[in-house]
């Protein structure tokens, strides 16, 4: 009796640190002051279009469509200089008027040791009250090519 109780204890500590470390850096990042120059202004009402590059990894072209409090974000990634994308995570960050990081979308995500050169998203996010700007986020493992290609690291994020 006394071992299924400390079982029981045991599973419910490791699934909560299990589910509290899956919230990753992004969960910490809100709250954290982007720099004026990485934000991208967010018009009132309509569409626009434009690109964003993201250190020397990747270039966006993206299209903003905002209705009232709803934001439609559709466009293409464009990958450089990766052999095989083992993971690829691709964040939309909204931002509000003071700089402050109000959310962390989850846009699209990729991998699977294939070469891809180009991803195509398209997402539809309820924007929180106050958001004045946006920017973009992601990070992913690239390995060589071959068995003995060795993974590589890339990301932004650093505010």
């Amino acid at each position: 009796m006394k071992i299924t109780i400390f079982l029981r204890i045991g599973v419910v500590l490791f699934l909560f640190f299990t589910m509290a470390s899956c919230q990753g850096k992004f969960m910490s990042d809100q709250g954290r002051v982007v720099a004026e120059e990485k934000r991208i202004a967010l018009q009132q009402e309509g569409s626009e279009s434009g690109s964003w590059q993201g250190k020397k990894d990747l270039t966006v072209n993206y299209t903003a469509t905002r209705n009232q409090d709803i934001l439609q974000m559709a466009g293409d990634i464009l990958l450089k200089k990766h052999k095989k994308l083992v993971s690829f995570q691709f964040s939309l960050v909204l931002i509000d008027a003071d700089g402050q990081i109000l959310d962390i979308v989850p846009v699209t995500t990729a991998g699977g040791r294939q070469k891809i050169e180009q991803i195509a998203f398209s997402r539809e996010v309820t924007l929180p009250p106050g958001t004045s700007y946006f920017t973009f986020t992601y990070d992913g493992t690239t390995s060589g090519i071959g068995q003995g290609g060795s993974p590589k690291s890339f990301w932004s994020g650093h505010w």
